[in-house]
């Protein structure tokens, strides 16, 4: 397990285009699942950023307007 907990700092362009809102609750989500015992990892980081972002779904698919299709 790593010893500090950086997330955006590791994969700073998942954070791309998110609220400050967003950024933070996405930062709480995964610090709450590192204390226990969940190790980062980038596509993980990736979903969690994309669903906060509204550019995916729960499922996991593309929305409509993330790919500009109206």
């Amino acid at each position: 397990m790593t010893t500090r907990f950086d997330i955006e700092q590791r994969w700073p362009e998942l954070f791309d285009g998110l609220t400050e809102t967003q950024r933070w609750s996405v930062a709480q989500s995964l610090a709450a699942a590192w204390h226990e015992g969940w190790e980062p990892n980038r596509a993980d980081v990736a979903n969690l950023t994309e669903y906060a972002g509204g550019r995916i779904d729960h499922a996991g698919k593309l929305l409509d307007d993330a790919v500009g299709d109206e």
